[in-house]
């Protein structure tokens, strides 16, 4: 079951780096070409950063993945300012909001604390947030509700983004998927 695990995990791994790395040489060899104008140049060029930022975004993930599979992630809980996490967050993303004309906004309060890990928790809100930048038009907006529960707080976050199909619901937590 374990070998299965591992070549499940390099197919998948193989797979999402392929796609990247295509683009990234055909974004090259385009930007390469004499006939082309300045600014068709500069456009594959620009290109070419960006698949570049994705090949980073998915060397990350597997780092993380790596940790985690060598238990070398430790989930530490603190009481922390439910404020500063959101406010870290919102911050860690916030130029890429800016450049698409998305608009964040938090709804409740957030004055209260709470017990969480304060790194992994913020990760997975940059997460949430990126994702929900990534896959929505420019010019919409993120809205972030903080909800008070008697022993807990309820966090809901929702974009304006093309969503997640009912059949894919169950597929998200598995590594590396993408709809």
């Amino acid at each position: 079951q374990e070998e299965k695990k591992t070549k499940a995990l390099v197919t998948d791994v193989s797979h999402q780096l392929k796609t990247p790395l295509a683009s990234l040489k055909m974004c090259y060899e385009l930007a390469d070409l004499s006939d082309l104008t300045q600014d068709e140049q500069r456009i594959f060029l620009i290109q070419g950063r960006q698949e570049v930022d994705r090949l980073e975004d998915l060397i990350h993930s597997l780092i993380q993945v790596s940790h985690l599979e060598a238990n070398m992630i430790q989930i530490r809980r603190v009481r922390v300012s439910l404020r500063e996490i959101l406010q870290n967050a919102v911050n860690n993303i916030y130029m890429k909001a800016y450049e698409r004309g998305i608009d964040i906004s938090v709804d409740g309060s957030m004055d209260g604390e709470a017990s969480l890990d304060p790194h992994w928790t913020q990760e997975a809100l940059v997460n949430i947030l990126d994702n929900g930048i990534k896959y929505s038009e420019k010019g919409t907006a993120i809205q972030i509700r903080v909800r008070p529960m008697i022993s807990h707080y309820l966090l809901e976050i929702e974009d304006e983004g093309i969503g997640i199909g009912r059949e894919e619901a169950g597929q998200i937590f598995k590594r590396f998927y993408r709809g």
